[in-house]
């Protein structure tokens, strides 16, 4: 038998981030997901192209896409 996730359909599917309301600073917008409480920031400074950064417990998190919602998915049920 392979183990597989098991995707929680009260929390959503694919390990998708539920962002709540966004608070906008002058160089730099924040979003937290409601379910796992990580961060997004985008940079939008002048004269460079915007850029997202992922922060989780006031760390930064090393990644090149989206990170995965935490609290999507049920481990191996």
């Amino acid at each position: 038998m392979s183990e597989v996730a098991i995707i929680n359909p009260a929390i959503g599917k694919h390990g998708r981030h539920k962002w709540g309301e966004a608070k906008r600073f002058p160089y730099k917008t924040e979003v937290s997901c409601e379910r796992c409480q990580i961060v997004k920031v985008t940079r939008h400074e002048p004269s460079v192209r915007p850029w997202l950064e992922f922060y989780r417990d006031g760390e930064r998190v090393n990644c090149e896409r989206t990170p995965v919602c935490e609290s999507a998915e049920v481990p191996f049920a």
